[in-house]
């Protein structure tokens, strides 16, 4: 029943592969964890699409890159043409896929606006894919011949590394701008009150013994008002100046904490193609529209549509999750129900 699913999904041919027959298409098989079947060309998307229809294959990826002949194994041989810009950021799911789903959107959508304001990429030329399971993939069109140096760079950026906190300042553009974008949060947020203060700080994750010497200086009325207006300067405790740019500069950090450097360094790198089911979860690689990530339901109805709404018969032999809209507890048995959802229990099985 599990290979007939997955078989009848890719029969129907809804996998798009820009350039396929530059790409190098790996497979996934039943009996392994991950791709295992490497170094394959396809002249056209048909061509796939027939071989799917009979092959032990659950999961199918292709290259960042694309090259003269990609079936070569030597990869220093391959010739290499290009390689997409993919920016990938995945998050461990942990409970509900409702409250993942927010919280990844709203770090992708940092993400995505990073990425157009400190870099200047334009919205139009990003393309979002949901990866079918933990996170979103980013692809930037037209960046093909991007030096590994340059995507090293986006990356370490991205993620903090190269970032100098001594001579961080509030800007209105790049880190500064976190910076002060994180002054002001301090400023609106405290008052005259320092145990008040206190309890707001810690709950935004500084220690106790920095809490309690900000809170004492954001009692001022003065003080307030220079964090407000950004100005870090407008206190004088050198301690408590470092200890809020240690804060701002670690919180974005952790939030772009599970970018995969890999994926957007490495010139021989494989990603899940969209319109291809996750084996783990059951759920489709899809693309989403940039506005969805403000309102995640749309992303669900995506998911569903592009999963199949007409419904199936499964059987069950073993319990299984459904973690979608809804946490729910499926027993063993025989069920009739949407094909988005028949692919999301039976892989448990």
């Amino acid at each position: 029943m599990k290979k007939q699913l997955f078989r009848e999904h890719y029969s129907a041919g809804l996998m798009d592969i820009d350039k396929i027959q530059r790409r190098e298409l790996a497979f996934q098989t039943w009996d392994s964890p991950s791709p295992d079947k490497r170094y394959n060309y396809f002249e056209t998307l048909e061509e796939l699409r027939d071989y799917l229809r009979t092959s032990n294959v659950s999961g199918v990826f292709s290259s960042t890159g694309y090259f003269m002949d990609p079936n070569v194994r030597d990869t220093s041989k391959r010739g290499q043409l290009g390689q997409d810009l993919v920016i990938d950021i995945d998050r461990h799911i942990s409970g509900s896929r409702i409250e993942w789903m927010e919280d990844i959107c709203e770090t992708t959508t940092r993400l995505v606006n990073v990425l157009a304001e400190d870099f200047g990429f334009a919205k139009r030329d990003m393309i979002l894919e949901f990866s079918g399971n933990k996170g979103f993939h980013i692809l930037i069109l037209g960046k093909e011949k991007m030096t590994k140096e340059s995507r090293s760079a986006i990356v370490n950026y991205l993620t903090g590394d190269t970032i100098s906190r001594v001579n961080l300042e509030p800007s209105k553009g790049g880190w500064g701008k976190t910076l002060k974008e994180s002054l002001v949060l301090i400023g609106k947020g405290c008052t005259d009150n320092a145990k008040g203060n206190e309890k707001f700080l810690l709950a935004l994750g500084l220690s106790k013994v920095q809490a309690k010497k900000i809170s004492n200086h954001a009692t001022k009325p003065e003080i307030r008002s220079g964090l407000v207006a950004g100005r870090l300067n407008c206190i004088g405790d050198g301690k408590s100046r470092k200890a809020i740019v240690n804060w701002s500069v670690n919180s974005r950090k952790e939030t772009f904490s599970t970018v995969d450097k890999g994926v957007t360094t490495d010139k021989n790198r494989i990603l899940r193609v969209g319109g291809s089911i996750h084996p783990k979860s059951g759920l489709v690689c899809t693309t989403i529209d940039l506005d969805d990530l403000d309102e995640p339901q749309k992303i669900f109805d995506r998911l569903k549509e592009i999963g199949g709404l007409d419904e199936v018969k499964i059987t069950l032999t073993e319990p299984a999750i459904e973690n979608f809209e809804r946490m729910h507890r499926w027993e063993p048995g025989t069920y009739k129900v949407p094909r988005w959802l028949a692919l999301h229990l039976i892989v448990q099985n």
